[in-house]
């Protein structure tokens, strides 16, 4: 139940901010969906291990590094700041959810 009700939270939070931001372009849809994807692989692996902040910021970083990683090898593009956004959004995601556990 907790991990439906964070999940259900941060995509509540995401759009709310992709709505509120949008018009204006502070950040692209890109990077959004880069930040919606690191919370995704984060929660399940903070909620199954003990160390909810290492591994579930490892989980989304490594996910953020192969998609670096496979669009560098399709089209010659290696974008730091999308892999930021994942890490960064996993890393939140993860201190959320051990913050939950205890």
């Amino acid at each position: 139940m907790r991990f439906t009700l964070t999940i259900l939270a941060l995509t509540l939070s995401l759009s709310c901010l992709s709505q509120r931001i949008a018009p204006t372009r502070l950040i692209q849809d890109d990077k959004l969906l880069h930040a919606f994807a690191g919370s995704y692989v984060a929660a399940p692996v903070a909620f199954a291990t003990k160390k909810p902040v290492l591994w579930g910021t490892v989980a989304a970083t490594s996910a953020g590094l192969a998609k670096e990683l496979y669009d560098y090898r399709s089209y010659g593009k290696f974008d730091p700041v999308d892999l930021a956004f994942t890490a960064v959004s996993g890393f939140v995601t993860s201190f959320i959810i051990s913050k939950l556990k205890k």
